[in-house]
């Protein structure tokens, strides 16, 4: 800012005075065009500004965004590791149960033949089986009738036992009178009587001594009884059927002898 005397501006003409006016006017533009570029100035640099901020938040949001992920592709790379030697640890053990089931495989193959083979086996013995239970069944129904055969023989032989002792013994008593009356022919014994009695009476009379009335089984014991010369009952009868005689033993009197 420039002060100017009277004096001085008294010594100046129009012109030197027209300068410094238009010196202010021009710094006045360039004033205001300065305070234009300021004013621009300050708003782009409030836009820088807030852009900055922004930018800053976002870089921050980027850098924990980063972070994260840095992070998560440790956790991944980890993880990735691990699977790594998994999959490496189950290709082992794929390996392993390839081989495993080969061999099953091979086993399985094998017992089924031998299955099958077993199973021919089974039905072979099935079939012995049931031939072998229809040959027991027989052989118990065998069985069952020879122990029905035992049982009456074993029940006739004690009979005949029991009769063998009782003639025994009768046998015995005869052999002690055999000099009272008995007569052996042949390999039989004959009781001559000297009482004359009916037939029923002499037929209990032998049966008492053990005997029966005798029957002619030969043309020999015919011929014997005959040379005794004496009247003898022998043990025909027609009491079972009037006029058809029978011996006492009940063999017909046509039964060759």
């Amino acid at each position: 800012l420039f002060l100017y005397t009277d004096e001085v501006i008294g010594h100046h003409n129009s012109t030197e005075r027209e300068q410094p006016q238009t010196s202010y006017n021009t710094l006045t533009k360039e004033r205001d065009q300065l305070q234009t570029s300021y004013n621009t100035l300050t708003k782009e640099r409030d836009q820088l500004q807030t852009s900055y901020k922004i930018l800053t938040k976002e870089r921050d949001q980027l850098q924990a965004s980063y972070n994260t992920l840095t992070k998560e592709r440790d956790q991944l790379q980890t993880s990735y590791n691990t699977l790594t030697k998994e999959r490496d640890q189950l290709q082992t053990s794929y390996n392993t149960l390839t081989k495993e089931r080969d061999q099953l495989q091979t086993s399985y193959n094998t017992l089924t033949k031998e299955r099958d083979q077993l199973q021919t086996s089974y039905n072979t013995l099935t079939k012995e089986r049931d031939q072998l239970q229809t040959s027991y069944n027989t052989l118990t129904k065998e069985r069952d009738q020879l122990q029905t055969s035992y049982n009456t023989l074993t029940k006739e032989r004690d009979q005949l036992q029991t009769e063998r002792d009782f003639l025994s013994g009768r046998f015995t008593n005869l052999k002690q009178t055999c000099s009272e009356g008995w007569q052996k022919f042949d390999s039989s014994w004959y009781f001559l009587s000297t009482e004359t009695k009916t037939w029923k009476k002499s037929r209990e009379d032998c049966l008492e001594r053990g005997a029966d009335l005798v029957i002619i089984n030969s043309d020999k014991e015919q011929e014997f009884l005959f040379n005794l010369n004496k009247g003898v009952w022998i043990g025909l009868t027609d009491s079972v059927t009037e006029g058809t005689l029978i011996w006492v033993d009940g063999t017909p009197l046509t039964n060759p002898r």
